[in-house]
């Protein structure tokens, strides 16, 4: 684990100085900087993905799939607000759900993996999910009651053809109650 690499190698250096405070105020800066880094290789990739040929799919699939597992991992562990994981979710995530998926359950991110089957255009699972944390009434989830239904109607929007209408009509009348 890498407070345990942060202890030891401080404790090489400073062996007075290796702390809790101090190992996780290094562990921080390390994860820090590792998601800023990790932030610029995803955008370098997107950019040679955006002036690559029309129709040519996607530079370096895996590799840009395994940086946004990895750089969703890591912001859920350091960012407080969540704001630039939600960034990264909004401009088209490429992980694979099943690769975060217990990682998020883990941690209780429930939202998270929601947003992240929204990312992906699995609104049937992302509505599912939604409505069993709203019906729930849970202690450890993030988001309020208006939240939730709030990211339920914006999920709903999305939705189109018959399979939205479906949806409509199955979880409308949760959202009015």
């Amino acid at each position: 684990d890498i407070s345990d690499f942060v202890r030891a190698r401080l404790q090489e250096k400073q062996p007075s100085e290796a702390g809790d405070a101090v190992v996780s105020a290094n562990v921080g800066l390390a994860n820090a900087a590792a998601a800023t880094f990790l932030l610029k290789q995803r955008e370098a990739l997107l950019s040679q993905e955006r002036m690559s040929e029309p129709g040519k799919g996607a530079v370096q699939p895996a590799l840009q799939r395994a940086i946004d597992t990895l750089l969703l991992k890591l912001l859920l562990e350091t960012d407080e607000d969540d704001l630039r994981l939600t960034e990264v979710l909004e401009r088209g995530v490429r992980c694979r759900v099943e690769d975060c998926e217990g990682f998020l359950r883990q941690r209780g991110r429930l939202d998270m993996l929601a947003r992240l089957w929204k990312a992906h255009g699995h609104y049937d699972l992302v509505l599912n999910e939604w409505s069993s944390l709203l019906s729930e009434k849970r202690k450890d989830v993030r988001l309020s009651t208006t939240q939730i239904i709030s990211e339920m109607v914006e999920v709903l929007r999305s939705c189109h053809g018959a399979s939205g209408a479906a949806l409509l009509r199955q979880f409308i009348p949760q959202i009015l109650q």
